[in-house]
């Protein structure tokens, strides 16, 4: 849970930061292209002021150096009083489409930047018209320079990255000092319990070999049995979340597990008139410790079990698929709401009351299952449309899994 803080600390950290970023850089390249380009207009009024081009004056004759328009191409048209071209000169031998000039020349006197091409247009006494415009489209960026940039954002990146992960370890620090202290309180707290309610088990069973029936001894052993229940989840979900246990793991038949799961629940099934099927491929085997294994698939089918209607159905499958093993336990009935969804892993969280009403249901089953789950590197999913159906499936392998399976 802490590594998913981190994580989601980081990815806000650095969504944020790179849009905000992002934001400037884009509004300082806004900024510095329109003062650039208001530059290159200074550029071509100087040309058009100073009669180049027009008036036989070359380039070199004038104090102006073309570095000063950035590098682009300076064009000149020039036309008589019908619109026909008399005269075109510039700096480089490519031609500006016809169509272009002939609107430049036709745009009002205000407007001295069309598409690409930036101009100012000089009408003179004689009824002719010049152009000087240049087109920012041609100026080519180097590769090194393109290269430059892209290394600086990556570098940039990733050293926003480090200390985005940097930073996260102090963000999380006291949310993971919260959950070790509630896991050792969780812990210390159910060893402590278990001796006295064992006592109280065993003096109300002591109580009634001597006594007549009575209805408040069979309170007494029922809510004892299960508390007791209550507090062997809690440490077991203790052991499986603090990461302290280094369970046994070996190779095992995955399909007898189910399938012996699969043979406890039928005469359940057959009580409550549910009708339940399930289809094991054989042979899978698997590679885990097969008590959590085993107590995986009985949670989950427990679970199905709780929440199936009388008449209802349950369906059980395991399968291989390619690098992975899939397992899967759908069963009709009311469903999960849409809001629970996000929430039916979370310890202590109980849809009981919207759903059957069971008083025995902790909320820590399924927080048990999905522990189970990733100690074993796989990873558990729930689907359910509310007043049909919910199936929850659990995936193994694919990459870094370690399982064992053979035809």
């Amino acid at each position: 849970m802490v590594k998913k803080l981190r994580y989601k600390f980081v990815a806000v950290t650095m969504t944020l930061m790179v849009t905000v970023f992002g934001i400037f850089f884009l509004a300082d390249y806004l900024y510095n292209r329109y003062w650039n380009d208001l530059d290159i207009l200074d550029t071509l009024e100087w040309f058009a002021d100073a009669g180049v081009f027009r008036n036989e004056t070359m380039v070199g004759d004038t104090d102006m150096d073309l570095d000063e328009t950035n590098g682009y191409s300076v064009y000149f048209v020039l036309l008589d009083r019908s619109g026909k071209v008399v005269k075109t000169a510039g700096t480089s031998e490519k031609g500006i489409p016809e169509q272009v000039w002939k609107t430049l020349s036709n745009n009002p006197p205000e407007v001295w930047k069309w598409h690409s091409y930036i101009y100012t247009v000089r009408n003179y006494e004689d009824g002719q018209k010049g152009i000087y415009l240049t087109n920012t489209a041609e100026r080519s960026v180097s590769f090194k320079k393109i290269l430059g940039t892209v290394s600086l954002a990556c570098a940039g990146f990733l050293l926003l990255l480090g200390v985005s992960f940097y930073l996260s370890n102090y963000v999380v620090e006291p949310a993971r000092k919260a959950l070790e202290r509630e896991k050792q309180f969780i812990s210390d707290a159910s060893h402590e319990l278990k001796t006295p309610v064992a006592a109280i088990s065993v003096n109300a069973q002591a109580l009634m070999g001597q006594m007549e029936e009575n209805r408040h001894l069979k309170y007494i052993l029922s809510e004892s049995e299960r508390m007791d229940r209550l507090i062997r989840r809690l440490l077991t979900l203790a052991v499986m979340e603090g990461g302290g246990k280094n369970s046994p793991k070996e190779r095992f038949s995955l399909s007898d597990c189910c399938e012996e799961a699969a043979l406890t629940m039928e005469s359940m099934a057959y009580e409550k008139k549910i009708r339940f099927t399930y289809k094991i491929e054989r042979p899978v085997s698997f590679y885990g410790n097969e008590d959590e294994i085993r107590q995986l698939v009985a949670i989950l089918l427990d679970n199905a079990m709780k929440h199936t209607f009388e008449q209802g159905e349950i369906q059980f499958h395991l399968k291989r698929k390619n690098n992975y093993i899939l397992f899967w336990v759908q069963n009709s009935g009311q469903g999960i709401k849409e809001d629970d969804m996000t929430h039916i892993f979370e310890r202590f969280y109980s849809t009981e009351k919207s759903r059957s009403g069971k008083k025995d249901s902790f909320g820590l089953g399924l927080s048990i299952a999905k522990a189970i789950v990733e100690d074993h590197g796989g990873k558990i999913s729930v689907k359910s449309e509310y007043g049909s159906y919910a199936c929850f499936t659990v995936c193994f392998g694919g990459v870094g899994g370690k399982i064992y399976s053979s035809a």
